[in-house]
């Protein structure tokens, strides 16, 4: 993967890419080690990795779908087609949300807002206007 755009979001996305275990590196996606799949012109911040995975082992994943059950709110879930993570990754909090709305935005990955601007801007601005149209009617 070359320096630009597809590369930086691969670096931001660095919780997922670049995670070590144990003073081991786990492997990436198809095989390549996760520090190293992101060819970014910054550094990915390893030891800030290592905290956020310490820490989704401590949660509960039963605590935390309870905590997504009582959210009387709306909430907007965007999902990339070619995120490396899987739809299926969000179909037990989509389930818990009582309110949820899912938009599955085609051709891009981990970071919608990023790689499609203008469509992700569409589909938030789409989704605030009809919540703010239902407050206003309540």
């Amino acid at each position: 993967m070359g320096r630009g755009p597809r590369a930086a979001l691969c670096a931001c996305s660095a919780r997922a890419d670049a995670v070590l275990h144990a003073g081991r590196r786990r492997p990436g996606p198809r095989g390549r080690d996760r520090a190293g799949f992101a060819d970014a012109p910054h550094a990915i911040n390893l030891k800030c990795n290592e905290a956020l995975d310490d820490e989704d082992k401590r949660t509960i994943e039963a605590d935390l779908l309870l905590r997504c059950r009582a959210l009387d709110v709306p909430v907007l879930v965007v999902h990339g087609s070619h995120d490396p993570r899987p739809r299926s990754a969000l179909d037990g909090m989509l389930a818990a949300l009582p309110r949820a709305e899912f938009v599955l935005m085609d051709g891009v990955g981990h970071l919608p807002w990023l790689e499609d601007p203008a469509s992700f801007g569409s589909i938030l601005r789409d989704f605030v206007t009809r919540v703010a149209a239902l407050q206003r009617h309540t």
